[in-house]
């Protein structure tokens, strides 16, 4: 195809404009998000908005939405059907709206079918002054666009109004069909869903909407909304009196609660010639899976991102606390975030005129001016809650301090894992100071003696094929009172570790021991004891398994050496056996002499009469 030719069929007659509700059913998925059941949910919830803004209004305190299974041979199935009992649309001539024949277009006609118009645009003559959920005039005409048929039924002023619509089109004009006490108002929503574009299902996900329903008479405490699907026989009813308190205490009926009631903040703020209502209750669990249950909503919009309302909330509630904590000398510096809203239950809801929204969905406030009136709300019920529950916010305090000590516990020994790690990973690589073995496989065994010259003693006297020598510098870290991050600074530790092959701590291995004994050679002092102790200290709090299992032993160098007039000697271990020999010698005895050190010892003993035992 020529390049002119494919340019032809892009002229100006195939460019059109789509008209009123022509464009939503043209498009719906822009409008309502799909055609599949998440369309139809949106669908009933846009009808259900309004008569919720009735209620919001001061007027409809019951909501009752039935869809029909036809049984009853009035209603074809899958008629769906939402009634309140609020001011009931506006009825009459509208001053500037002209239908297509020029004469006066009725104001119910309007509201249903022309796009972007409604009273909630939230101006001085908006009838919704308190916030509503409709920011673009579209809501209920999804369903004028999107149905088959739809009957708008409304009780005003004693009389009962009626106007038919279906397939886009306004099948008859809005008649009086009957009369009504005056005090008798509402309106009436009754439509089948065209099934030409909702190929999927023509009725609502039922959980869906039980949870919708049950959030939303939360939020507005005192509204009753009734729910009647005769198709899935699923009725169920939703009431709050108590609003989000109520809630509050239904998602935590099964929870182990820090304090016994929730904290309730409500308030409304003056803002920007602006109204906000603020109605906020949190609660915490004790639960050992740390969380941060949140659920936000603006004008009864479930925020599912948060947006301002959550921010002010959380900065303020984490600087109150910090506040209180401090006056009550019960932390010197500000505990984080993170740690104040540790396993925090809340619901967070505002009510504002001309509410900004992110994204088409609603899924964040953008009103800035929420934050402030948020925090503003915050400090005076703090102010409040110090003199009258006090006790309950050392408890939230208390908490958080908690958190914060179980979050460094978890990562110190993190950071000893790593430390283990690090030790473990030397295995393979042996230590200098280390002289190893000749022989790479039957009995081996290593002497561990303390200093350079014990160590070249040994060497001196030891079998090189299965004998190896470890000499230390010095007493070696205290591990009982130290932790694992100080030992892997620890040359001294970790040449043991790497000598015995074991690793330590969660890396430990008994499969991976290099030796069949593990010997401390240590001198036959004091010091020497105290080396002693410290290398068993080290063995058994981080490589057990070595002394349950038979591989560590310890030598017993003696102390003195006692020479007989007869020319003979004979070694005793301590003071104790030297007070026994000079006992039971007595007169024998010519001279006795004390080793400074296992170096001097070994010096005057044939290795081989080296005494080493359990």
């Amino acid at each position: 195809m020529s390049r002119n030719k494919k340019i032809d069929e892009y002229d100006a007659s195939t460019v059109r404009q789509l008209v009123g509700l022509e464009s939503l059913k043209k498009r719906p998925g822009m409008y309502i998000g799909s055609t599949s059941v998440t369309g139809v949910n949106t669908c009933l919830r846009e009808v259900v908005d309004n008569s919720i803004d009735e209620f919001v209004s001061g007027v409809g305190d019951l909501i009752e939405i039935n869809i029909y299974n036809g049984k009853d041979k009035i209603h074809p199935k899958f008629w769906t059907s939402v009634e309140d009992h609020g001011r009931g649309i506006p009825v009459g001539p509208h001053a500037e709206w002209k239908n297509e024949d020029g004469t006066p277009q009725d104001t119910l006609t309007g509201l249903l079918t022309r796009l972007h118009c409604g009273g909630k645009f939230g101006d001085e003559n908006s009838a919704f002054k308190n916030g509503s959920s409709g920011l673009h005039g579209i809501g209920a005409k999804c369903i004028t666009a999107l149905s088959k048929q739809m009957i708008a039924t409304v009780k005003r002023y004693g009389k009962i109004y009626q106007q038919k619509f279906g397939d886009c089109k306004v099948l008859s004009p809005v008649e009086i069909i009957g009369e009504c006490d005056e005090n008798d108002t509402g309106t009436k929503i009754e439509y089948i869903l065209n099934d030409e574009v909702f190929k999927q299902t023509l009725i609502p996900n039922d959980l869906a909407m039980e949870t919708l329903f049950d959030e939303i008479t939360a939020l507005n405490a005192g509204l009753k909304i009734v729910y009647n699907n005769e198709i899935t026989k699923i009725k169920s009813e939703f009431y709050h009196p108590d609003g989000i308190k109520s809630y509050v205490n239904k998602i935590t009926k099964d929870k182990e609660l820090i304090i016994e009631n929730p904290i309730l903040i409500e308030g409304i703020e003056e803002l920007e010639d602006k109204n906000i209502k603020v109605n906020i209750c949190f609660t915490y669990d004790n639960a050992e899976k740390s969380h941060e249950t949140f659920k936000t909503f603006a004008n009864n919009v479930n925020t599912h991102d948060g947006g301002y309302h959550l921010k002010g909330f959380r900065e303020a509630l984490a600087s109150n606390l910090n506040e209180f904590a401090i006056e009550n000398k019960m932390i010197n510096s500000n505990l984080e975030m993170k740690y104040i809203m540790e396993n925090i239950y809340c619901i967070i809801s505002v009510m504002l005129p001309e509410a900004e929204f992110e994204g088409q969905t609603k899924e964040k406030l953008g009103n800035q001016e929420v934050e402030t009136a948020i925090k503003n709300i915050m400090k005076n019920s703090f102010n409040v809650f110090k003199k009258k529950n006090k006790e309950d916010l050392k408890l939230l305090v208390e908490k958080a301090i908690k958190s914060k000590q179980i979050d460094e516990a978890i990562r110190k020994a993190r950071n000893a894992a790593r430390a283990s790690q690090k030790m473990s990973s030397k295995r393979n690589s042996l230590p200098g100071k280390l002289t190893d073995c000749s022989g790479k496989y039957g009995y081996r065994e290593i002497y561990i003696c303390e200093g350079d010259s014990a160590g070249g003693a040994i060497k001196l006297g030891r079998f090189p094929k299965f004998q190896a020598v470890l000499p230390l510098r010095g007493k070696i870290l205290n591990t009982e009172k130290s932790n694992i991050e100080q030992m892997a600074k620890s040359e001294t530790i970790q040449n043991i570790v790497s000598s015995i092959g074991t690793g330590i701590g969660v890396k430990f291995d008994i499969k991976k021991i290099r030796y069949d004994k593990i010997i401390i050679a240590t001198d036959a002092d004091v010091d020497g004891s105290h080396i002693r102790i410290l290398l068993l200290t080290l063995f058994y709090k981080y490589m057990k398994p070595i002394i349950e299992e038979g591989y560590v032993y310890a030598s017993v160098p003696p102390l003195f050496r006692l020479e007989f007039k007869d020319k003979t000697y004979k070694y005793v271990k301590d003071d104790i056996e030297l007070n026994e020999a000079k006992k039971k010698y007595a007169n024998k005895i010519e001279n006795v002499s004390r080793f400074k050190g296992l170096t001097r010892s070994l010096a005057l003993i044939p290795f081989s009469t080296l005494p080493v035992g359990l």
